[in-house]
C-alpha cells in the first residue's frame, strides 16, 4: 500500500502546494499577485508599454486573455494599444505610466518582444476606454533588463527621441556647443585661436 500523500499543484504556476492548507488552491506568491485583481476602465489615454520580464509569468492551464475575460466579464475584441486595429488575442502585461502593471488584450504584433514601438519610450499609449486588470509586479519583472526605445543626448544623456533622427544632441547642448563662449574654451584648449585676417597695406 502506498502511503505517499498526493501532491497538490498551484492552479496558477503549477508549483507544489502540498504543504499549504487543504482548502488553498494557490501558492502564496500567486495568491498575492492575483487576489483580488482590480478591474478598471481607463477613460483617458495613458502612456503604456510592454512589461519586461513578463514572459515567465504564466497561468496554469489558462491563458492571460482568458483570465482577462473572466475578470472583466468582457470578450476580447480590438487591441488595446491606441492606433492599432488588429484583434486583441493575447493578454498582454502592460506598464501604464503612473498606474503600474495591468493585463489588457493586445494583438500578436504588439505583444512581440522585438517590437520596439511597444518598448518603454516607444511613444505608445493605451487607448482611452480600455478595460484592464491591475496586477502586482513579479520578481522577474522587477529584475529584468530594461528594453528602452529612446535616443539619448550624447552630452547630457537626456531623452531626444522626439528630435530628428540625425540629431545626436538635445537643443540646449547644441546651443551650448555653438555659443561664442564654448568656441573660446575650445581655442583655449588647443592653444591658439584662428589667425586674424591680414590687412593689405598700401605702398
Amino acid at each position: 500500500m502506498n502511503d505517499t500523500p498526493a501532491v497538490r499543484i498551484c492552479e496558477s504556476c503549477g508549483h507544489d502546494i502540498t504543504n499549504r492548507p487543504a482548502n488553498h488552491t494557490l501558492c502564496l506568491d500567486c495568491w498575492r499577485d492575483m487576489h483580488p485583481p482590480a478591474v478598471e476602465y481607463e477613460m483617458r489615454k495613458v502612456a503604456a508599454w510592454n512589461v519586461d520580464g513578463s514572459g515567465t509569468n504564466k497561468l496554469y492551464r489558462k491563458s492571460w486573455i482568458r483570465f482577462w475575460e473572466e475578470q472583466t466579464g468582457l470578450r476580447r475584441n480590438k487591441c488595446s494599444y491606441q492606433g492599432c486595429s488588429r484583434r486583441g488575442e493575447h493578454g498582454g502585461h502592460l506598464w501604464l505610466k503612473g498606474l503600474g502593471v495591468a493585463i489588457a488584450p493586445i494583438c500578436r504584433r504588439c505583444n512581440h518582444p522585438h517590437n520596439t514601438a511597444r518598448w518603454q519610450g516607444g511613444g505608445s499609449f493605451l487607448a482611452a476606454g480600455s478595460a484592464v486588470v491591475h496586477m502586482r509586479m513579479t520578481r522577474t519583472m522587477i529584475t529584468a533588463p530594461r528594453k528602452i526605445a529612446v535616443r539619448l543626448c550624447e552630452s547630457c544623456r537626456h531623452d531626444i527621441s522626439d528630435r530628428p533622427a540625425n540629431h545626436t544632441l538635445c537643443l540646449d547642448c547644441w546651443r551650448g556647443m555653438h555659443s561664442p563662449r564654448h568656441l573660446q574654451d575650445f581655442f583655449d584648449a588647443v592653444g591658439h585661436a584662428p589667425a586674424p585676417a591680414k590687412k593689405n597695406r598700401a605702398g
